[in-house]
């Protein structure tokens, strides 16, 4: 079974002249660089106290894979799935 966790990442961002932000690459951890484009924006939840950050829904560039970025103030987070443990 896997099981989902937040994985920060770096974000290289385009910032226009009105000062918003679009996530154009993503840094794994271990190097790897995932340039995306970006499908559409909502709010979303983020930790217990009920403040809403942004999910960004984007397509990975030369590839059919989607991911969920998400923005919760300046920090930058992608969900990934790993086994669970003791499963």
């Amino acid at each position: 079974m896997l099981a989902e966790r937040k994985q920060p990442v770096r974000m290289i961002l385009e910032v226009s002249e009105q000062g918003q932000e679009t996530p154009v690459t993503f840094l794994w951890p271990d190097g790897r660089r995932f340039d995306v484009e970006v499908l559409g924006v909502t709010a979303a939840p983020i930790g217990l106290a009920g403040s809403l950050g942004q999910c960004y829904l984007c397509q990975v560039r030369n590839s059919v894979k989607q991911v969920k970025v998400y923005r919760e103030q300046s920090r930058w987070f992608v969900i990934s799935k790993r086994p669970a443990v003791g499963w």
